[in-house]
């Protein structure tokens, strides 16, 4: 269970990757997005809409486990049309 603090960022994050994905960058499906930082709250959102948007999704991670659980949360195919990036 999160706390009242934390459930309360929820949406700030989502209209930060709103803005940046939909405003600023004008995504449209088809197109390719890249998400540095795959454990962030607003990479989480952005995966999201990116996802939404019906674009393919390109995320960058400094850990095996926060892609493995990227792969898991997200539906992504390690040898699909998705596609994670260890660096």
């Amino acid at each position: 269970m999160l706390a009242v603090s934390a459930v309360s960022l929820i949406p700030l994050v989502f209209m930060t990757a709103w803005r940046l994905l939909v405003t600023k960058a004008h995504v449209r499906p088809g197109e390719e997005v890249l998400i540095l930082g795959a454990g962030s709250g607003v990479s989480t959102a952005a995966i999201q809409i990116a996802k939404l948007a019906g674009c393919t999704v390109f995320v960058t991670s400094s850990s095996e486990e926060k892609l493995t659980r990227f792969f898991n949360i997200f539906d992504l195919n390690r040898n699909g049309s998705r596609l994670l990036i260890n660096r």
